[in-house]
């Protein structure tokens, strides 16, 4: 593979379990498949400290758009951001779901809290976006059961036949 950066050559690395492609001649990014980020990205996973400091700060344009290394398509990937509070996007390939960290960048996801950071981040957005939406839906809704059983009841006492199983010859229907 190549590195969607500085175009060097990227080099396997296995920490442990987890296998990564590594800039390691060039501008020190790395690569992950799908969710391989996922198992080094929080302070307290040791296989995270083996992958930072790679590479030899080779300049890179950040802000360039970037072509997955692991697609046969090429796909362009998208730039988006890890978690809240982190002054960077990463890439991401929306076919294989890899992800390319620049150098420094996985330091940065580590010092942030990574995946559980993110979580949190995401819940409190949530709470801020939709919370109170789902609340007020919830309640109309509840207005809503309310006013249809107080109508039940009161088709009960005009039409009993609707409500009284079997085949009679009385009433409205």
């Amino acid at each position: 593979m190549q590195c969607p950066a500085c175009a060097s050559a990227l080099h396997e690395l296995q920490v442990s379990d987890v296998k990564v492609d590594a800039c390691r001649d060039g501008c020190g990014g790395i690569w992950f498949d799908r969710m391989e980020l996922r198992r080094v990205d929080e302070r307290h996973e040791p296989l995270g400290d083996a992958l930072t400091g790679l590479g030899d700060g080779r300049s890179v344009d950040h802000e360039a758009r970037r072509r997955c290394p692991s697609c046969e398509a090429g796909h362009v990937m998208m730039q988006r951001v890890f978690a809240a509070g982190l002054a960077f996007q990463i890439d991401e390939c929306p076919g294989c779901g890899g992800m390319w960290l620049d150098r420094g960048e996985l330091a940065q996801v580590r010092a942030a809290g990574g995946e559980s950071a993110r979580q949190a981040a995401g819940r409190e957005a949530y709470k801020q976006l939709f919370l109170k939406q789902v609340q007020e839906a919830k309640v109309v809704s509840e207005n809503e059961g309310q006013s249809s059983g107080r109508l039940a009841r009161l088709l009960f006492f005009v039409c009993p036949s609707w409500w009284v199983k079997g085949d009679q010859d009385w009433g409205a229907f």
